[in-house]
């Protein structure tokens, strides 16, 4: 997988939030790779607040017994 895909910090800009996923989907579209795999590809892109607010969704998610998120 394409490792040079930028990391997403936090902007909340529109036009950024938008090109910032369409370069994400632009290497699935190559790659096969299933749901989970791309989930997990994308974590490792978030940085800063985001990747803090990531681990906060997992933790509650695993206090209420909910699956893992697979896509």
């Amino acid at each position: 997988m394409k490792s040079d895909i930028s990391s997403y910090n936090g902007n909340m800009n529109l036009k950024d939030i938008i090109d910032w996923i369409t370069e994400m989907d632009k290497p699935f579209e190559y790659e096969e790779m299933d749901e989970e795999k791309k989930a997990k590809f994308v974590v490792t892109k978030l940085k800063g607040s985001e990747i803090l607010w990531w681990d906060g969704v997992l933790v509650e998610r695993r206090r209420k017994n909910k699956q893992k998120i697979k896509s």
